[in-house]
């Protein structure tokens, strides 16, 4: 009976201890060990391995393996917060407590992340590990994260800070990212708009869930395919790349850039479609709602933009898949300026700030060109042609 009401005490401590730093626990206690029960006994009463299945590894480094943890429960659950407000709320199918080290170690996890506006942020993952005087929440294999506004991440690792509001995962970590629209039709959306696919991958992320900002830290590679939306203009993809990105989800835009590391000559954020092919030492791309059209893009200094045989073969680099310049491929028409604006609901290409444009043995500059894609009409302002004698 003494054992009995020492283990309550104990337990109530516990759950005094987690109430006093903002946390709501509940769940099934299985059992607690004592290091005087296991010093008299000169055993564990429960061993380590009998924790977990053998064939079950921990991802999350920093776990005590040479001590039995105080505290094993099933359908863990506890909700962190900061006075009023809601930091996030976690459930495990199973958890192990260790007081001294103030860690928690739970395994097969779900979590919602709470931002200062109530919108919720879900994530689940195999292992998560917490320390109660941290409040940084880490989750370890097959991260699945899922942000309000429709984007899903996949990655290996997640850091939760809850001081700042903000998800890390670092550079050494790939991110897959996509959002897939309904295949429903919105009673908003106007005839003849179409639906889009839109994935990406890169090395580390960084999301602040207070001001809605993304920061891809590293090897960028975004893919929007958009679906037919009339039998003339017919489904696309749009590939951009780049060594980062900064999406900012209030106004809907992101803004690829190079690394100042990568050597000038590959300082160039790339973008790809069938027919194809333009660099600029800057991106930009507004993306309305992600189940919306891909609407205006902006490349910056120093730009070149190729017109293509969709037929042929060509852009892409074997062995990492990356995009690369067509040089042996016929090009039908190519341009260059400082600042290029692509709209892609009425294939419009605009060319500004000391544009040209070369097709055959013809050179047509002016101080605004906007070529009409769809009809191959090429719209220049103030500008002149004249017969550059190539191919002569």
């Amino acid at each position: 009976m003494n054992q009995k009401r020492s283990k309550l005490q104990s337990l109530g401590l516990v759950l005094v201890f987690f109430a006093a730093t903002g946390i709501v626990v509940s769940g099934i206690f299985l059992w607690q060990s004592k290091e005087a029960e296991v010093a008299q006994s000169k055993t564990p009463l429960v061993s380590i391995n009998s924790l977990k299945p053998e064939s079950e590894k921990t991802l999350a480094p920093g776990i005590p393996t040479d001590k039995v943890p105080e505290y094993h429960v099933t359908d863990f659950n506890y909700l962190a917060s900061n006075g009023n407000k809601k930091d996030w709320n976690m459930i495990a199918k199973q958890a192990n407590l260790y007081s001294g080290e103030k860690l928690i170690h739970s395994r097969i996890i779900e979590a919602q992340l709470f931002d200062s506006e109530g919108q919720v942020t879900h994530v689940t993952g195999s292992e998560a590990k917490f320390f109660i005087n941290q409040r940084d929440l880490e989750v370890y294999g097959n991260v699945v994260t899922q942000f309000p506004d429709g984007f899903t991440t996949h990655s290996e690792y997640l850091r939760y800070l809850p001081g700042q509001s903000r998800v890390e995962i670092p550079v050494k970590y790939r991110v897959d990212g996509h959002t897939t629209p309904s295949t429903q039709k919105k009673a908003s959306q106007p005839p003849g708009e179409a639906n889009q696919d839109i994935t990406f991958h890169s090395q580390g992320m960084v999301t602040n869930l207070s001001d809605l900002t993304v920061r891809l830290h590293s090897d960028v590679h975004f893919e929007m395919k958009r679906q037919q939306k009339s039998e003339k203009n017919k489904a696309e993809t749009t590939k951009i790349e780049s060594d980062q990105c900064l999406i900012d989800r209030k106004i809907k835009k992101a803004d690829f850039t190079m690394a100042p590391s990568t050597p000038l000559k590959k300082r160039f954020v790339r973008v790809r479609q069938p027919d194809l092919f333009a660099r600029g030492r800057r991106g930009t791309l507004l993306y309305g709602d992600f189940s919306s059209l891909l609407n205006y893009m902006t490349l910056d200094e120093d730009v070149l933009v190729k017109e293509l045989n969709p037929d042929a073969q060509y852009g892409q680099d074997k062995d990492t898949s990356a995009i690369v310049e067509p040089t042996k491929q016929p090009t039908i028409r190519y341009s260059t300026c400082e600042k290029a604006t692509f709209d892609t609901k009425n294939d419009l290409i605009t060319l500004l700030t000391l544009p040209q444009v070369y097709q055959d043995a013809d050179t047509v500059t002016g101080d605004v060109i906007v070529i009409h894609r769809d009809t191959e009409l090429v719209e220049v302002k103030q500008g002149n042609a004249f017969n550059s004698g190539l191919g002569n």
